[in-house]
Formats: structure tokens, C-alpha cells, sequence
């Protein structure tokens, strides 16, 4: 199938391993956007979670590349590339991206990310379990 974009985002965890979401469009979802040039996958990654959330670049912490996920449409597939950052401030300010259709960020703790899984886009319920699945592994 035909590769109709590349796009790259975060799962992103603050000290206390809450999720950060956001709310864009009448879903919640998880920063992300698209890549010109592949190499630039992280680089894309960082600067849309920062665009997106009004988080501090200088805060984002990479712990590891996550695997990609794909969503397959009619005329081709879309393919994301994830990354799990860690972002570690104590204070911290959310911009959402109002001109993206982002409305709010929002921290979510493991125990309550279930309640949000009707409410989210498909992919982003299989990058959520792959995260979990990894921490349950490392604590």
C-alpha cells in the first residue's frame, strides 16, 4: 500500500508516570504530527509535543523509541513513529495548540487511562497498551 504521510509523536510521562493527553477535535489523543525528512523522526517528535502542549523543550527527556503503529485508509497507510519522553519539571504551564484544534493537556495516571480508551483515536489506544505493557516490564 501506498505511504500516504510519516508522522511522529510522543507518549509522554511526567515524574509521578501520569500520561499527558490531549484534547484535539472531539478526542483525546497523543502529541504527534508529520515529518518532512525521515531522519528528523525525534527532532519532529519533540517540536510537536512542544507546539502542541506549550511544554519546555529543555525538559523532555528521551527514555526509548517505541514501535511505529500504522492506520490503514482507503487510498493508502499512515505511519506513526512514537517516542517515550519523560518530562521532568515540577511546575509546569499547558498551551494547547488552540490553531491544531487542541483544546486542553491533561495529566492521567495509569489506574485511570482505561476510563479514556472509548474516547480516543484507534491508534492511540495500541501505542497506550505497547507503553504499558513496557512499564509493567521495567517496575
Amino acid at each position: 500500500m501506498k505511504i500516504l504521510r510519516i508522522r511522529a509523536g510522543s507518549v509522554i510521562i511526567n515524574q509521578k508516570s501520569q500520561i499527558l493527553l490531549i484534547y484535539r477535535k472531539g478526542k483525546w489523543d497523543l502529541p504527534k504530527g508529520k515529518v518532512s525528512k525521515k531522519g528528523k523522526l525525534l527532532t519532529a517528535a519533540i517540536d510537536e509535543s512542544i507546539e502542541e502542549t506549550g511544554l519546555k523543550k529543555k525538559k523532555l527527556i528521551l527514555i526509548k523509541p517505541l514501535k511505529k503503529s500504522t492506520s490503514v485508509k482507503k487510498n493508502g497507510i499512515i505511519v506513526d513513529y512514537w517516542f517515550l519522553l519523560q518530562y521532568v519539571a515540577k511546575n509546569y504551564e499547558f498551551k494547547p495548540q488552540i490553531k491544531e484544534g487542541i483544546t486542553a493537556c491533561k495529566w492521567v495516571s495509569k489506574e485511570e487511562i482505561i476510563d479514556y480508551y472509548p474516547y480516543f483515536r484507534k491508534y492511540v489506544c495500541e501505542v497506550i497498551r505497547r507503553y504499558l505493557l513496557y512499564a509493567e516490564k521495567t517496575h
